[in-house]
């Protein structure tokens, strides 16, 4: 790990980030079944969020959660645009990544084997763009 920034400040921008997002994945399930009454924004925040802990975890140098954080930057700047649906899946996928997030910081472990079987995952569903 190579940063001036203390790890504690680390682990608690990252949950604040977490929080955010599990309210915005709350927002995007209560309006499933009518997606044009999701805001945008809902999904724009979404998209910065995960790029913002994308670039955190490069700082930090955990790649196995930049890369899945990647993964999920991709399939909300795709949602943002709307050039994908919001499926089940993608909530239920993003709201295991931050799950298995929170597991690992609280551990502190990395949890390497979920995490690629997360990224595998997010990388087909962003390849299904229906």
């Amino acid at each position: 790990m190579c940063s001036n920034v203390p790890i504690n400040e680390f682990i608690g921008e990252v949950e604040d980030l977490l929080f955010v997002i599990d309210m915005d994945l709350d927002k995007i399930s209560q309006s499933m079944d009518n997606q044009e009454k999701i805001a945008p924004e809902v999904f724009n925040n979404l998209y910065r969020n995960w790029n913002y802990l994308k670039g955190l975890f490069s700082l930090f140098y955990f790649q196995e959660w930049q890369a899945i954080s990647s993964a999920l930057e991709n399939l909300f700047n795709l949602l943002s645009k709307r050039e994908l649906k919001i499926k089940k899946e993608i909530i239920d996928l993003t709201k295991q990544v931050v799950s298995a997030l929170k597991t690992s910081l609280q551990s502190n472990e990395n949890q390497i084997t979920t995490v690629n079987e997360l990224l595998e995952r997010a990388k087909n569903l962003d390849s299904s763009k229906n």
